[in-house]
Parts: structure tokens; C-alpha cells; sequence
């Protein structure tokens, strides 16, 4: 803060989260693969799938997001003889997009609801053999909206694995912020006020995903914006930001005029041909895409 009478921290989330983390077991082995370190970016596929070729094995997936769900179909696409997601919620309650989920489905992932991982066990080589799991029911809703996940006792089982991929949540690395300086909370983010995006440390704002965890890029876009307006005013001006020149949308009210005509549909790459890394859904034909972006732009007539 030297020099400085604001400052704002609008970080990434880059490290990978140990919360729900089975704790009684870690198997020190080559088959427990990082998501973070290992296959993330797209950029370091070819080096994984050189590095990491896994036939005729079983992988369990970690997780219930889209990194989840992407690892679980990069699986199978490196020769994978089965791929079994493991998720503590439902599979209807995954955060992952929709249409993600049945593709994985369809593609012949398997995913195992209401179960969660408790221990990893080896085998007389050190590499993981079984991951002991406990099942779980849904309870009353939480104050995040979300229902809450209860242990089923005596419900302890064992899956036969090769390869675990944990993809479960993130969290912030923070190493130049001393603890204790700035309030965090459990999940790792900066505490910081709803309405002014100020920290517990005087002067100094945060948003994105340090302040509300992995979201939304067009979040982070408003959160920096509003947090740019809170530190204006904290400076003494009249949190006034340059926004351009207003652009003027005219409003159509003949709705009579209106005829609704539902999405075009996407070219996908069919399911005998999924076995590399080529996209599946391949987006438009040129004419399909021409027309698709003649369609009204108000959201509320799409």
C-alpha cells in the first residue's frame, strides 16, 4: 500500500481446493492427477495425452462442474475403458451446463450420484486401487439457496479404480497478503463489503472471483466497475465513470408483428467420430449463422 491510497485485488482463482477432499487417505501416486497441474489449459492437451495415455483403465472424475465433466470426456478420448463421475449432489443439481452433462452421457460417462469420496486405498505398488465412498441424502435448503448434503451412516462402499481425477473447487493463492491482514473466509475469498467492495483492510477493494469465488468472466467485468465507482468516491470524487456515449436502443411495441422462431440448430460432431479432441458441437452453418444473427436482439423476444 506504500505510495497508494487505493487498491484493488481483482485475482484469479487458480489453485485447486482441498475441501472436500477425502483427509483419512492420500495415495502418493502418479494416478492421482491435479486438474491444475496437469490438464487444464488447453495448450498443454498434447503434452498430457502424450504423457498420460491410460488404456483400458478406470478413472473416477471428482467433482460436478464443467472441469469436471470436460476431464471426464478428455478421458475417454485417451483410451479410458470406463469413466465414472463422482458427485455428492445430484446429477440434475451439477453446475455443469446442461447440455455438457448429456453429451457426456451420451458419449458413455457414467456418473454416480449422492456419493462422496472418503478414502483412497492403494495397492502393494502404491498406486490407487479402490476409493472407499459413502453415500448421501439431500436435507433442508441452506441459506445459500442450495439443499444440504447429509451422510448416510453404515453406507460405505468401494469402487475398483486405476486413475482418480479430483476436479472439485478453487481457491485463491494469496502469498503477499499476510495472514490475518485481510478477512477471508472459509472458502478462501477476500471478505468484502456488498455495497462498497471494500475489504477489512482500509483503502483496500476487491472483486471477481478473490471476492466471490470461480464465476462469471461478465461478473468480474461488473464487479470491477462498481468497485472503480466505490474507490472514486472513497477518494473524494463523485464516482462518476466515463461509460462512452450512451447508444440509443429503440423499443418495439408491435408485438402483433412478432413472430417467434426458435434457435437453429448446431452442427455436432457424431458420436462414432468422438475420438479425438475436435469439437463436438461445431456451431453453425454459414447461412444457419447468417440468419441466426438477423434474429431480434432483445432478450426477452429470443
Amino acid at each position: 500500500m506504500t505510495g497508494s491510497a487505493a487498491i484493488i485485488s481483482a485475482l484469479s482463482i487458480a489453485v485447486q481446493s482441498l475441501l472436500y477432499w477425502p483427509k483419512s487417505v492420500f495415495v502418493e501416486s502418479s494416478r492421482v492427477y491435479f486438474l491444475l497441474s496437469e490438464m487444464t489449459m488447453s495448450g498443454r492437451r498434447k503434452s498430457f495425452q502424450t504423457q498420460r495415455t491410460l488404456v483400458m483403465q478406470t478413472v473416477a472424475v471428482i467433482g460436478g462442474g464443467n472441469t469436471a465433466i470436460d476431464s471426464a470426456r478428455s478421458a475417454l478420448r485417451l483410451g479410458e475403458a470406463k469413466v465414472i463421475v463422482l458427485y455428492r449432489r445430484t446429477a440434475e443439481a451439477m453446475p455443469a451446463y446442461r447440455q455438457e452433462v448429456e453429451e457426456a452421457l451420451h458419449e458413455g460417462v457414467e456418473i454416480m450420484e449422492l456419493v462422496k469420496p472418503v478414502r483412497f486405498i492403494s495397492d502393494k505398488h502404491g498406486s490407487v486401487a479402490k476409493v472407499e465412498c459413502i453415500r448421501c441424502e439431500t436435507g433442508q435448503f441452506d441459506n445459500r439457496g442450495r439443499r444440504e448434503i447429509k451422510d448416510i451412516p453404515n453406507s460405505n462402499f468401494f469402487v475398483d479404480i486405476d486413475v482418480v481425477i479430483p476436479a472439485v473447487s478453487q481457491y485463491a493463492d494469496l502469498p503477499f497478503i499476510p495472514r490475518g491482514e485481510i478477512g477471508v473466509t472459509k472458502w478462501g475469498t477476500f471478505i468484502i463489503d456488498e455495497d462498497t467492495y471494500m475489504t477489512t483492510e482500509e483503502g483496500v477493494f476487491a472483486g471477481g472471483d478473490v471476492a466471490r469465488g470461480p464465476d462469471e468472466v461478465i461478473r468480474a467485468i461488473s464487479d470491477g466497475k462498481n468497485a472503480a465507482i466505490s474507490i472514486d468516491l472513497y477518494l473524494g470524487g463523485e464516482g462518476k465513470l466515463n461509460k462512452g456515449q450512451e447508444i440509443d436502443i429503440p423499443l418495439l411495441e408491435d408485438d402483433d408483428e412478432i413472430i417467434s422462431h426458435e434457435r437453429f440448430e448446431k452442427e455436432i460432431l457424431p458420436l462414432e467420430d468422438r475420438h479425438s479432441f475436435e469439437e463436438v458441437i461445431r456451431g453453425y452453418h454459414k447461412l444457419n449463422a447468417i440468419a441466426e444473427a438477423m434474429r431480434c436482439l432483445h432478450c426477452n423476444r429470443r
